[in-house]
């Protein structure tokens, strides 16, 4: 089920540099549009995935009807039966909508690889309250739950290796990085209090046991 939960411009949603291109379809379009997946992420000011970074994307919208896609010029339609909720938007008053964070991040999984979709997850799960979008119980019920989706199983090992309360892309990169050299799994954003001053820091990353503690 669709559903329009908010009306807001587009500097609202995020990044104004996708705006003429996404202008020029929704001129072109008879329907409105849904944009989705790596359009949509974009759109809300996700962080730039290095996956993506030097590859040319078609605009990527979703319908929920096979029989909806439509042979619209440089648009990449993504086929999607999962519930989803949009928000809409204008660009010059020429009204769209935007699927949620949730699901533009489930749409881009078959996309990105696996560092990538964990830089997805835990945006999601971040320590910052205006990015945090979801909880890792609601993740987990849509890629266990019976819809099949391109991309669901990338998106259960990154949700197995993604963490609640990250601070930035960078620092998941780093820590999926080390894991991945086989180092162990590292703590993020830990608590480290002065003995005398009592004064507080929080390590990106870091081995208590070991008393090491890793800043990106």
């Amino acid at each position: 089920m669709n559903l329009d939960i908010a009306h807001t411009s587009l500097g609202d949603a995020g990044q104004p540099c996708d705006a003429e291109a996404c202008q020029a379809v929704i001129r072109r379009s008879r329907n409105m549009l849904t944009f989705a997946g790596l359009t949509a992420l974009k759109l809300r000011g996700f962080p730039d995935l290095h996956h993506t970074a030097n590859k040319s994307w078609p605009i990527q919208a979703c319908v929920t009807r096979p029989g909806n896609r439509t042979k619209l010029k440089d648009v990449s339609f993504i086929y999607w039966t999962i519930p989803f909720q949009t928000t809409f938007h204008e660009i010059d008053y020429c009204p769209f909508r935007i699927v949620d964070p949730i699901t533009a991040s489930l749409q881009s999984l078959r996309f990105v690889n696996d560092i990538e979709a964990v830089v997805l997850f835990d945006h999601l799960l971040s320590r910052d309250a205006h990015s945090r979008a979801t909880t890792r119980a609601e993740l987990e019920r849509i890629l266990y739950g019976t819809k099949r989706f391109k991309g669901k199983e990338r998106g259960k090992w990154a949700l197995n290796h993604a963490v609640e309360g990250t601070d930035s892309p960078m620092e998941s990169r780093l820590r999926i990085k080390l894991w991945k050299s086989r180092f162990p799994k590292a703590a993020v954003n830990f608590k480290i209090q002065h003995p005398v001053t009592n004064e507080t820091w929080f390590a990106d990353l870091a081995y208590p046991k070991l008393k090491i503690a890793v800043e990106y």
